[in-house]
């Protein structure tokens, strides 16, 4: 069944209809990432101590335990709604703004470029399940040195197929064939899968730094990728 599914699988480039496609993408990759997020977050230390200190304070000073409890129970609900937000934020503020334009942002030169997975289903419709894009690191240098790797998300549905590879196949190939010396991606500690798959194809983590949340209480690591072509 895997294999059919598959099959049905088509990269191509984008085209201006197909935005709506792209953004149920994106934003389902955004959003899918909300439970990871706040897994990762209640697991680190720095969170557990405050979680547990915060609410000892408040007792002591209330001796009132629905107080403990509640306190205890609110940290944990501000680091869920905190996920929620950056995700909202992703979807709907400057992170998607090239967006905006696809066409302008990724098709004024030959060196970058945005393409779509599309399933074919058993009823002729289609549907966008996949999105990678490459643009030129240099900012618009005429001088092909480094890609830079972006939008790369496949539908949740969708995962698990091969898809993602496929889109990363592609961009490698049209890397190659635009004479790129290096391709740069950066990622986080949530895409636990997605640096797996990076390091299958070639990609080697040359960097990482932590970005910190919540009043420096919760650092995010994330990790800079290169392959070279």
């Amino acid at each position: 069944m895997g294999n059919d599914i598959e099959m049905q699988i088509k990269i191509r480039k984008f085209t201006d209809g197909d935005i709506h496609g792209v953004m149920d993408v994106l934003t389902d990759a955004a959003f899918s990432h909300i439970w990871p997020g706040f897994l990762l977050t209640v697991k680190k230390r720095a969170f557990q101590l405050f979680s547990l200190l915060l609410p000892t304070v408040i007792y002591l000073l209330t001796w009132s335990e629905w107080i403990f409890i509640y306190t205890f129970v609110a940290c944990y609900c501000v680091v869920y709604v905190f996920n929620l937000t950056v995700a909202l934020v992703y979807v709907h503020g400057p992170p998607l703004t090239d967006m905006k334009c696809v066409l302008r942002n990724y098709f004024d030169n030959t060196n970058s470029c945005f393409w779509v997975a599309e399933n074919v289903d058993v009823d002729r419709s289609m549907q966008i399940v996949g999105t990678i894009a490459i643009v030129n690191k240099n900012h618009g240098h005429y001088v092909n040195t480094e890609a830079w790797l972006r939008r790369m998300a496949v539908h949740r549905k969708f995962r698990g197929k091969g898809i993602a590879g496929r889109l990363i196949e592609t961009a490698i190939d049209f890397c190659v064939e635009q004479n790129y010396k290096t391709i740069c991606l950066i990622t986080t500690e949530v895409h636990v899968q997605a640096r797996q798959l990076y390091r299958k194809y070639g990609f080697t983590c040359t960097g990482y730094r932590p970005i910190f949340y919540l009043k420096g209480l919760v650092p995010i690591w994330t990790f800079e990728f290169e392959k070279y072509l």
